[in-house]
């Protein structure tokens, strides 16, 4: 675990510490007596790791351990379930509240084993309600997003528009400098060709205004 990265290597000192810690020691009949029968794994390490400031880390890599997969049997089981239970469009909490029902209908062993309890009963009836609820969400949801991305696409067109505007006045300003410094050289050398360049660039500057 520490060469995959899930704990570091600190973690794995205190690990070890607290594994062969005198602690554990309170719990060695209870580990001796367990059942898989009547128990289970992760209840079992959760009553006696969880609220141990002292094993923490330990409770870590418990957890851990428990979430590994002992083989592909029940992976390859899950594939199956999911085959069965997909359809065409099903939406992603569809097909998990489906696994999930699945599941507990395997787990007490088939559909006449189900207890009907009046939570269950009270959960069916409300659910065509809880349905229309999530309909008027997600409607909502997808207004605000359409007027988040019209705002955002007028906000963009208008930072077009003010940064066109800034190179448009830069490029008028240029021309006009380069106008009067051709004026001023013609002034003072008597050349024409240079009062046809500033005029030139005067008559340019006038278009760039009219664009902009």
């Amino acid at each position: 675990m520490s060469e995959a990265g899930r704990i570091t290597d600190s973690e794995c000192d205190k690990v070890m510490k607290q594994f062969h810690d005198n602690s554990l020691i309170a719990y060695s009949e209870a580990f001796k007596s367990f059942s898989m029968e009547s128990n289970r794994v992760d209840t079992f390490y959760s009553d006696r790791l969880a609220n141990e400031a002292d094993l923490k880390e330990l409770w870590k890599v418990v957890k851990l351990v428990l979430t590994l997969s002992r083989g592909q049997a029940t992976v390859e089981r899950g594939f199956s379930s999911n085959k069965e239970v997909m359809v065409e469009n099903i939406a992603q909490h569809s097909l998990v509240a489906q696994r999930v029902i699945c599941d507990r209908v395997h787990s007490v062993g088939g559909v006449l084993n189900v207890a009907f309890s009046k939570e269950l009963l009270l959960s069916a009836a409300s659910a065509r309600q809880r349905y229309h609820a999530v309909l008027n969400e997600n409607k909502r949801e997808n207004v605000a997003t359409r007027r988040s991305e019209r705002k955002r696409s007028l906000l963009e067109e208008i930072s077009t528009l003010k940064e066109k505007k800034r190179r448009l006045e830069s490029d008028f300003e240029t021309l006009k400098r380069s106008a009067r410094d051709y004026a001023e050289k013609a002034e003072s050398s008597g050349k024409l060709t240079l009062i046809a360049k500033s005029n030139g660039m005067r008559r340019t500057a006038r278009g760039e205004r009219r664009t902009d």
